[in-house]
């Protein structure tokens, strides 16, 4: 089967944030990073992925945000394979090998709710950090960053209901 390539959208920042925040609407959501970024990074397709860049470093400094399409489950929906990855209990509703797989990626593990969503917080071991969450169509989406604390993401997330 060929693949096709979709080219990269480079937007350059402009004018467009605000000194405390700058807001981004990526699949009915608003986000509200930090301001002032040296360029986003758009490609359309299965993934929909955003990247917001904070400084002239590759692959430092960075923001992104995409529907995650393709993470394995066990067969579980995403709330019960959340909640078992998270569970120090090796009793899980999920399939083992799945669960175990995701716990040797991330670490650090927690959730915290709001009037709308549960937000699924992990860490890695090269300080990487990861939420997860469900919108209202049941896509789960992931945002990632080399360089925010839990507290960065739930004050940027917690202004999104």
């Amino acid at each position: 089967m060929k693949k096709m390539l979709i080219p990269l959208i480079l937007i350059i920042i402009t004018g467009c944030s605000t000194p405390k925040t700058l807001r981004v609407a990526y699949s009915g959501h608003n986000f509200y990073l930090p301001p002032n970024p040296e360029m986003v990074i758009s490609e359309y397709g299965i993934n929909n992925l955003l990247i917001i860049k904070y400084g002239s470093n590759t692959n430092k400094n960075y923001i992104g945000i995409t529907k995650e399409s393709d993470l394995h489950t066990g067969n579980c929906d995403y709330k019960t394979f959340f909640n078992d990855v998270l569970n120090a209990i090796d009793n899980n509703l999920c399939d083992d090998k799945a669960v175990k797989l995701f716990r040797d990626i991330y670490l650090n593990g927690s959730v915290w709710r709001t009037s709308k969503y549960l937000y699924y917080y992990f860490t890695t071991s090269d300080n990487q950090s990861f939420v997860f969450f469900t919108n209202n169509d049941s896509e789960l989406i992931k945002l990632d960053s080399d360089f925010l604390t839990v507290e960065d993401w739930q004050s940027m997330l917690l202004q999104v209901d």
